[in-house]
């Protein structure tokens, strides 16, 4: 047997980890602040280490060291199986991720054996202390007239719908541990004591802090998420924790949000991702995803059939935007009636006619169906209504 678990001394695996200044979730299990286990395959000296947490709305598995270790992987193959993904569902998961260098792309073939993964990448920020300050001297001053900035005290708030940030509670193992060595703030509205915005510190290690942020929908662009950002930098900065800031690549409001604070990019880092269990929402992402960022129109349109047979199972009708996207894939894959099939569909659901005619008349890959009867009758119907 090659896959041990490590129950002590688990700082012995740090060495093997490049990357473990901004990946605070593993370093958070090794000081036992959240739930997780690690695995490797040597207890004295370990070469070869897997950390395992599920601290959101995925499972992650943090993988460094020796890649080539066969008996290792195949066991944590059949962990994976056994053990990770059951209790992941169970838990009300539907995804996993998992952060390795590129070198165990081909060891990743054999732990997630007989699951479609596709690669990706988060942006990881730093925040600068003086930036912050310069930026930020006054930022209290900032809190609108009707609102008032609190500190988290209580474990209702964390019921607030609408306030994504909140969900990360479950990145702890009870609010009396979130309290102990966690903080969070919020703005509340006065007149209706409604939550529009939060903050709070996904995880916590004895150096450091990761922030997880959002906003009510109809509270954005007000400036909401800067305030309790900023709170939770001044206090983090008071408490010597070096703060990181993590976030899907390339989204823009996150990035413009963190950077008002004083945040520096730090890096990019790949990570690779798939799901639990089939279902028509994950059918229809893996569609999409391999439509807009693989750029890949064969992948897409496989993922994007097997949703539509889901659906038609289902009787879940898929939306006017993914209708859009397939058709997009299959029309690339020159099979223009599926494409058709699913124009027509998306024209009985879609909100915005105008805009979505104006779509229609310029995405490049209908340019061989523009002049077809067929094609013409979904702009008419467009037209008409």
């Amino acid at each position: 047997m090659s896959l041990h678990e490590l129950e002590n001394d688990k700082r012995k695996i740090l060495h093997l980890f490049p990357s473990r200044d901004h990946h605070l979730a593993m370093e958070a299990v090794i000081e036992e602040k959240c739930d997780g286990k690690i695995f490797v395959d040597r207890i004295e000296s370990p070469q070869t280490a897997a950390v395992w947490c599920a601290p959101g709305d995925e499972a992650l598995l943090y993988l460094a060291g020796r890649c080539d270790n066969a008996t290792f992987n195949s066991e944590l193959h059949d962990y994976f199986v056994d053990t990770i993904k059951p209790v992941s569902i169970t838990q009300g998961l539907d995804a996993f991720q998992a952060y390795c260098s590129s070198a165990w792309e081909s060891a990743l073939r054999e732990i997630f054996k007989g699951e479609t993964t596709l690669k990706d990448r988060d942006s990881y920020y730093i925040l600068n202390a003086a930036t912050f300050r310069t930026l930020q001297p006054r930022w209290r001053e900032a809190v609108p007239p009707g609102f008032t900035l609190h500190r988290v005290q209580t474990d209702d708030v964390f019921t607030t719908p609408g306030v994504s940030a909140f969900d990360k509670l479950a990145s702890w193992k009870s609010f009396e541990h979130f309290l102990k060595d966690g903080f969070a703030y919020y703005v509340e509205e006065d007149a209706t004591h409604k939550i529009v915005s939060g903050c709070i510190t996904k995880f916590v290690t004895s150096t450091g802090c990761e922030l997880a942020v959002g906003t009510h929908e109809q509270y954005r662009r007000r400036g909401f998420a800067t305030l309790v950002a900023c709170a939770m930098a001044e206090e983090a900065l008071k408490k010597g924790l070096t703060t990181i800031w993590e976030c899907y690549h390339g989204n823009v409001p996150s990035i413009k949000t963190n950077q008002k604070v004083g945040f520096e990019y730090l890096c990019d880092e790949y990570f690779y991702f798939g799901f639990l269990f089939e279902s028509l929402q994950n059918d229809l992402f893996f569609g999409y995803y391999c439509m807009t960022e693989l750029h890949n129109p064969e992948k897409a349109a496989f993922w994007f059939k097997r949703a539509i047979l889901l659906s038609e199972k289902e009787n879940e009708p898929l939306s006017s935007g993914y209708n859009f996207y397939a058709a997009s894939a299959f029309a690339i894959m020159r099979e223009y009636d599926l494409a058709l099939e699913r124009l027509s569909a998306a024209v009985d659901t879609v909100q915005d006619k105008r805009e979505f005619y104006s779509k229609l008349q310029t995405e490049k890959a209908f340019d061989n169906l523009r002049e077809s009867s067929a094609f013409k009758k979904v702009l008419h119907r467009l037209e008409e209504d």
